[in-house]
């Protein structure tokens, strides 16, 4: 699998996956009503419904999501839970008791030193005591499944500061620790905002089918990429208008080159009935048609901007099917 098809979910948008499950698999008990409890009220976190669109934009975009595990809903537990293991292929979220277990008591006796650094105080200095060593292990367990999946971990500046503190201390270590840059983030929040699609489902029926939609996965792969290299800019709102009519033309030139291309291919096709020069003319009828193909995908390839319109597309198309359904259903 792909470095970049795959990503390690943290604060808080872990919390606010947890809590969308929960609202949808137990709607007479929302996230809300559990705030009495110290757990649930620091897993979800105060404000998770701030960051559910954009923890569910994430979810479906990669192919893979890795999470830390929680007592708490999941998904189709009963069907893809098996030894202290999670793994839904639907939704592609993914999640180990064991791995966790098996770790955190090594975890706990680094994080006691860590604690002992005084740039990590700094941090933490306007957090409650109680909670430091909580999020230095969820940190810690993030950080080490970035490694051993390879993949960049997406969480709050906040969390991306501490993690940047400690791989410089375990530097010696020769880890590959990395977080999702903040540029890449504020991307995502910037493209949801200037489309204004909300791309939260509002069913957990709906995340599946978006999730599982083919032409959505080839949105996806595309729209990672940009995101992936929009780091560091000064003003990403601007450089998102600027990346997308840039791509909006080169969309536009290489489906008028395409058809040119198409036209000639035609031409020399029907030129290759002529005996005198058919066979003259038929590799270049062919590098024709492949240079056509080609100039196709490459337009595909620069529409990853269409992927919010898309998501109002299937999910219309699968409401008007249900619609159907239920109304053909009722007239037999």
């Amino acid at each position: 699998m792909d470095k970049f098809s795959k990503i390690i979910l943290g604060y808080p948008f872990s919390g606010s996956l947890y809590a969308f499950f929960q609202n949808t698999l137990e709607p007479g008990r929302p996230a809300e009503r559990m705030f009495s409890n110290s757990y649930y009220r620091t897993l979800f976190g105060d404000n998770y419904k701030q960051v559910t669109d954009l923890t569910l934009t994430f979810t479906t975009l990669f192919d893979k999501i890795i999470i830390s595990p929680a007592d708490a809903r999941i998904p189709d537990y009963e069907k893809y839970y098996n030894n202290g293991f999670y793994e839904n292929p639907e939704l592609g979220v993914v999640s180990s008791w064991n791995d966790f277990l098996r770790v955190r008591e090594e975890l706990n006796e680094t994080i006691e030193k860590d604690l002992e650094d005084t740039i990590i105080a700094q941090i933490l200095k306007n957090v409650p005591d109680w909670a430091k060593s909580h999020i230095l292990l969820d940190i810690r367990y993030n950080m080490y499944l970035s490694s051993i999946h390879t993949c960049p971990i997406i969480c709050s500046s906040g969390h991306q500061t501490i993690i940047n503190r400690l791989t410089d201390m375990d530097r010696h270590q020769n880890q590959n620790n990395e977080a999702l840059q903040k540029g890449s983030i504020e991307m995502v929040k910037h493209y949801l905002d200037l489309t204004g699609m909300i791309f939260n489902p509002v069913s957990l029926e709906e995340l599946y089918y978006i999730k599982n939609d083919r032409e959505f996965r080839d949105y996806s792969k595309s729209f990672i990429e940009i995101m992936n290299n929009f780091h560091d800019k000064e003003n990403p709102r601007e450089e998102l208008l600027l990346l997308i009519n840039e791509s909006m033309n080169k969309e536009q030139l290489a489906k008028k080159t395409s058809g040119i291309f198409n036209v000639a291919s035609v031409l020399l096709s029907i030129g290759g009935f002529i005996p005198i020069i058919g066979p003259w003319l038929s590799g270049t009828a062919l590098a024709s048609t492949g240079a056509s193909a080609g100039l196709s995908r490459y337009a595909k390839k620069q529409n990853w901007y269409e992927i919010g319109s898309h998501v109002q597309k299937i999910t219309s198309k699968r409401q008007i099917q249900e619609t159907i359904d239920k109304e053909l259903k009722h007239s037999l």
